[in-house]
């Protein structure tokens, strides 16, 4: 059994359903304490159900179906390529601009699309820059206002947001 050191929200009401996704093999992401305090900070939303998920995951929670958003954290150039396997691996088109409404969202954070998203914005619905720390409450605070919204809408209200 999984032990938190912190203490989860009970009796959570979820509007949308979030896979926080490390791009390498479970025994490697679960090492990476900044992954794991963004997905502390995302576990405690009240509206926010997440599930970390790697590139060895075989079983999830969630339903691809299911989901709203799907956040990749990147610490290194070569983590693009385990995030198209990923993404290939729940049938989600690689790039943006072939995703339907109903796709979940895919966006990406970390240091190396802080220092430069350029390469890799075609991949990423939109990617959040700096400390997620600072902008994550707001990313989701939109993507639980505009659940029920286009795509189209909740990413001109995420483009709103500093970061």
């Amino acid at each position: 059994m999984e032990k938190f050191l912190y203490e989860r929200l009970k009796n959570k009401n979820p509007k949308i359903n979030v896979w926080f996704a490390f791009p390498a093999p479970e025994s490697l992401g679960m090492s990476s304490l900044g992954y794991l305090s963004i997905f502390k900070q995302i576990d405690l939303m009240e509206d926010v159900f997440v599930e970390r998920i790697f590139s060895d995951t075989k079983i999830t929670a969630a339903n691809p179906e299911n989901l709203s958003v799907i956040g990749f954290s990147n610490s290194f150039e070569i983590d693009i390529l385990t995030i198209l396997k990923m993404l290939s691996k729940y049938n989600i088109p690689p790039l943006s601009k072939d995703r339907s409404e109903d796709c979940p969202l895919i966006f990406g954070g970390g240091p190396v699309l802080t220092a430069n998203p350029i390469p890799f914005e075609e991949f990423y619905d939109f990617i959040s820059i700096g400390d997620a720390k600072v902008t994550f409450d707001n990313i989701f605070k939109v993507l639980v206002e505009k659940k029920d919204e286009s795509r189209e809408a909740k990413l001109q209200a995420l483009s709103e947001i500093e970061g």
